[in-house]
């Protein structure tokens, strides 16, 4: 039996980013409790998909609540902890319109 991959971020653009950055972003959002991934199979607890824009930016939307942010990645730290954020105000947001 497949275990659950939870809290997943999924991110096609991903695949377009230098190896090693890669590895830094994947590590930072790890130490936030998330997961980023290229794609997700049936097995994962999706939160967050992103995607990446022509000005640089990245943009995050949470399918549960439709809200949907803008984000650089200038700082891989920085960029976990406000898409984390993001995210956690949009769970706190889906749980009050219950």
């Amino acid at each position: 039996m497949l275990t659950s991959t939870p809290s997943v971020i999924v991110w096609p653009g991903l695949g377009d980013i230098v190896p090693s950055r890669a590895r830094v972003l994947r590590d930072a959002f790890r130490g936030k409790g998330y997961t980023l991934s290229l794609f997700c199979i049936a097995t994962c607890d999706v939160v967050a998909e992103m995607t990446s824009t022509d000005t640089g930016e990245i943009s995050a939307s949470v399918g549960a609540t439709g809200g949907t942010s803008g984000f650089t990645a200038v700082d891989a730290e920085a960029f976990a902890a406000d898409v984390a954020a993001f995210i956690e105000h949009e769970r706190e947001m889906g749980s009050a319109r219950r």
